[in-house]
């Protein structure tokens, strides 16, 4: 028997879901033995499987041919995800949202397109649109104080370059 899209998306979910789930257990484990570093990028690898599961699973509900999935998903990412917009006092344009994957190989511009499109395209609606004959984009990072230098230079800003 062919397997459907669906079928194939469900697996791949599962599959992603126990490398997740390894990575996890590693971690515990190194936390266990004492083995801090270890622990540290252990840590990183269950976040970037994490990230990609979620890829994955946002995908999921479109392959059971829902006519809503989409929209339907939109709105799970809006009210699950925190984007803060809008214009200070100055007239810049703030946009805020939350942390992103912080190695380069788990790092990918879809992650961002998928809550931060909809929720600009939400933003703006009905509002004029701003034209600027010129502009600076400013980025700020905010990084917990107890993460190690390393961790925050090898951030892959995958914001930056998209």
């Amino acid at each position: 028997m062919p397997q459907s899209d669906f079928t194939r998306a469900l697996d791949g979910v599962e599959r992603r879901l126990e490398r997740a789930a390894g990575a996890l257990a590693r971690t515990r484990r190194l936390l266990e033995q004492g083995d801090m570093a270890g622990t540290f990028g252990s840590a990183f690898a269950f976040s970037a499987e994490a990230e990609k599961l979620t890829l994955l699973a946002r995908t999921l509900p479109a392959y059971t041919g829902h006519p809503k999935a989409a929209e339907l998903t939109e709105r799970m990412l809006q009210e699950t995800i925190p984007v803060e917009m809008g214009y200070t006092g100055r007239g810049w344009f703030r946009l805020q949202f939350p942390a992103l994957l912080p190695k380069k190989e788990s790092g990918s511009p879809v992650y961002i397109q998928q809550y931060l499109y909809p929720a600009m395209r939400r933003y703006f609606e009905g509002k004029p649109p701003a034209l600027y004959q010129r502009c600076v984009l400013a980025y700020r990072h905010v990084y917990c104080r107890d993460r190690p230098e390393r961790a925050y230079r090898d951030h892959d800003n995958i914001e930056v370059q998209h």
